[in-house]
């Protein structure tokens, strides 16, 4: 998958310094995209030549766009969602014992009740 994108940032520019509209979008949408493949913020900013906290921002961006279903993001995408659409994103899994041990608060064990509910766990 890194080939394909690497393949797609330098055929489209998306590693340029430039700011129009259509180019932030695919940018947001590649950003969106590694981070569900779970790439570390670190390293989606090594491909754009960016820093984590730009690609933090980028992600939030593009959520906000995507929930007020933003006209000019779909057309912008339309190429990629067809191109990475496709792929199916792995499912994270987490082990209940570790997670059991580390707990030390009771945020830590709502996060262990909301992987139970959602199947995260590895039985």
């Amino acid at each position: 998958m890194e080939d394909l994108i690497k393949q797609v940032i330098e055929k489209d520019g998306l590693n340029s310094k430039e700011r129009y509209s259509p180019l932030i979008h695919r940018r947001m949408y590649m950003y969106a995209i590694m981070r569900k493949h779970g790439m570390p913020f670190q390293k989606i900013g090594s491909f754009f030549n960016r820093n984590h906290a730009t690609i933090i921002h980028g992600i939030k961006r593009y959520k906000d766009l995507t929930k007020s279903n933003d006209a000019m993001l779909k057309v912008d995408t339309e190429e990629y969602e067809q191109i990475f659409g496709e792929i199916p994103v792995p499912k994270k899994t987490y082990n209940l014992e570790k997670d059991v041990r580390k707990a030390t608060t009771i945020n830590d064990l709502d996060i262990i009740k909301r992987r139970l509910n959602n199947n995260l766990y590895e039985f």
